[in-house]
């Protein structure tokens, strides 16, 4: 193997890689490094194949084809104005990743081929998002894909990671160095905490509805104190929510957890 790539492949501690196969989003940024995210354009030619495949799919899944706060979907239009069209068709992407297991992505990817060559030109002269995003307005050839592609994402990925998981070598040279420790370390307590989040809120509705013709709102603004051990019971550790807004007879009001 060419040294020059070798020396790209990212290094994994051992017993980190372990504890993040848990977690397909904390696994899968193991395999790339922030040179590789951030300088792709310089970076891609030195992957191997397996990498700079691997890597395309990150930055598609991670960038263009990730939801927004506002609910919306990047898509194929916001991948090509990103620079990425000429990874994910110019390059055997599909190809690869269906022998990975990924079909779906790879039909997809095949199916957008063709408005891709259709608008790609036009596409890249666009300087601002604003503009951009003007043209979901008057594209429409990518909305069912695009669509299509959100739905299939997260099952896609995980036959990634399995492949990943069979082929490590091609992506990683995994070791007993600190490498990467505290990333999986971050990125476990991100993820448990989250759930924590989900499983509270839940908690707290569940609270809030069952006792809602007792509370009495005697403030201006419009804040019911309830205990933690009220909701969560005795022996709860500190929760991560302290409030959450409901309506009463059309009033907003905060629960607030002490």
């Amino acid at each position: 193997m060419n040294m020059e790539k070798y020396d790209t492949l990212p290094r994994i501690n051992r017993d980190a890689l372990k504890k993040a196969k848990k977690y397909l989003w904390v696994f899968l940024p193991l395999f790339v490094t922030d040179d590789m995210l951030y300088n792709h354009q310089k970076v891609m030619p030195k992957l191997n194949s397996s990498q700079q495949t691997f890597l395309t799919f990150y930055l598609i899944e991670t960038d263009a084809m990730r939801v927004s706060n506002n609910g919306h979907i990047g898509g194929f239009l916001q991948l090509i104005h990103n620079g990425y069209g000429r990874y994910v068709f110019e390059k055997p992407l599909s190809k690869i990743i269906e022998t990975w297991g990924a079909k779906k992505i790879s039909r997809i990817v095949e199916e957008a081929r063709s408005p891709y060559e259709k608008y790609k030109d036009r596409v890249r002269k666009i300087k601002s998002l604003k503009k951009c995003s003007d043209l979901y307005l008057e594209i429409k050839d990518f909305e069912k894909l695009d669509n299509e592609y959100f739905k299939v994402s997260l099952k896609e990925a995980e036959k990634i990671k399995k492949y990943i998981e069979k082929n490590i070598t091609e992506f990683a040279i995994i070791d007993e160095s600190d490498s990467q420790v505290a990333d999986v370390e971050h990125g476990i307590k991100e993820i448990e905490d989250r759930g924590r989040m989900i499983e509270e809120s839940e908690l707290i509705s569940k609270y809030f509805y069952e006792n809602i013709n007792n509370f009495t709102i005697d403030n201006e603004d419009n804040i019911i104190l309830v205990s933690a051990s009220s909701i969560f019971g005795e022996n709860y550790t500190v929760p991560l929510i302290n409030s959450t807004c409901f309506k009463i007879n059309g009033k907003n009001v905060t629960i607030k957890v002490t």
